[in-house]
């Protein structure tokens, strides 16, 4: 899960570096919700052409330490939501989001 990731690399001194298919793969999902800013490199030879073989991220954005800070990891506390709908379940973690780290409207009033 992309989350548990981004809870490890806040504890990380930068760059790091990663050659896991896996976490390559979830660097990516954080750097394009703007979590993290990454690099990734893709493989040149016949073998790894076209696949993402080694990620750098730079560093956690103001964006993840808040989403990390609105989300805790598993290992720090056990949240348990009972929802009846997959609609209700997206709108109470929107909800939830917006409630930890406001609405982007209001960060965009402020010039953030």
């Amino acid at each position: 899960m992309p989350m548990l990731l981004l809870h490890r690399l806040i504890g990380c001194s930068f760059p790091v570096n990663t050659f896991s298919p896996d976490e390559i793969e979830k660097i990516e999902v954080l750097a394009l919700g703007g979590l993290v800013r990454a690099t990734v490199l893709f493989g040149s030879t016949p073998a790894t052409r076209g696949r993402a073989v080694m990620a750098t991220v730079l560093q956690v954005t103001e964006n993840g330490r808040r989403m990390a800070a609105a989300f805790p990891s598993h290992e720090s506390s056990a949240m348990h939501i009972r929802l009846r709908s997959p609609l209700s379940a997206a709108s109470a973690s929107a909800l939830h989001v917006l409630e930890k780290i406001g609405s982007p409207l209001v960060a965009a009033e402020r010039g953030q």
